[in-house]
């Protein structure tokens, strides 16, 4: 940080957060002494390891900051979430089971942070507990072939999937490794949205959620709803050069509380709005590989 930034931040009650701050162990020593899997140094090489060096692996946001922050608990999890918000962090990855109170996340959303959950691991429809929220982008595990893989969660809250095999990332041991999961997905996805939010700071939450279910590649024959597709970067950040240049970008969302089968039909609750909206259209996937309208 610079030294702009450290005068914002050295009176928030963490003596020397330089890199985040330790929930568990109260210190500002992230890597946490309480946990040495390396879970957090895998996550982070996803998101923001050094691009164009020739160097181990590339993360999918350069020169994005990272803040480090340990927790385990619902209730450190909640600290940590706070201070993240305070401290001026506008993307939340979360790679692991927990909850989100409605309260921080509205909160966060409020102060510009959005936040991204793993729909975890239990090849269940039932997903982490942080994705029944609408305002957390959820995200499902592919396979190199754009499928889903055998292991991640689905269903109706999940948003966008990204890879989860075969990620290769980074070790707390100064080396490189191949990284898997729901764990590895969400990452990547979060520095995605970081790079959206670097192009077009402006976007709203909802924006950047159109943004990123707008741009994926269809899944290769999906055995379960797990999002909108496999997220692309090019496409992403291109749809928010059109937001640059039209000043917003349409938000079509599907709410999950209000969808679902109702006398043997299916009804679908949701919002489409844009400042020039002129008309929308519904597309509706059958069990087979053909998409009808």
């Amino acid at each position: 940080q610079d030294g702009t930034e450290w005068n914002n931040y050295q009176d928030n009650g963490y003596a020397d957060d330089f890199i985040g701050w330790n929930f568990i162990d109260n210190n500002n020593n992230p890597s946490s002494e309480s946990s040495q899997d390396g879970h957090g140094t895998a996550t982070s090489g996803c998101l923001a390891a050094a691009t164009n060096n020739s160097i181990g692996i590339s993360g999918t946001c350069w020169n994005c900051k990272l803040v480090a922050i340990s927790s385990l608990t619902d209730f450190v999890d909640e600290q940590g979430i706070e201070y993240a918000v305070d401290n001026g962090v506008k993307v939340i990855s979360r790679s692991f089971h927990s909850g989100a109170e409605a309260a921080l996340v509205n909160y966060g959303e409020s102060q510009g942070t959005i936040f991204i959950s793993a729909a975890g691991n239990d090849n269940s429809p039932e997903v982490n507990e942080a994705c029944t929220n609408e305002k957390v982008i959820c995200v499902s595990a592919t396979n190199p072939y754009d499928e889903l893989t055998t292991f991640t969660s689905y269903g109706a809250e999940v948003d966008i999937g990204a890879p989860g095999i075969y990620v290769h990332t980074t070790t707390h041991s100064n080396g490189y490794t191949s990284f898997g999961g729901t764990s590895a997905s969400t990452p990547l996805v979060s520095g995605i949205v970081a790079l959206i939010k670097s192009k077009n700071p402006n976007l709203s939450n909802q924006e950047i959620l159109s943004i990123v279910q707008s741009s994926g590649d269809s899944f290769n024959s999906p055995m379960h709803y797990a999002g909108n597709g496999r997220i692309n970067a090019n496409r992403a950040l291109r749809l928010t050069e059109r937001s640059l240049r039209y000043g917003s970008f349409p938000v079509a969302i599907i709410s999950v509380k209000g969808t679902g089968m109702q006398d043997g039909s299916l009804a679908i609750n949701g919002t489409a709005t844009s400042p020039n909206f002129s008309h929308y259209e519904l597309w509706v996937a059958s069990p087979h590989p053909t998409i009808s309208k």
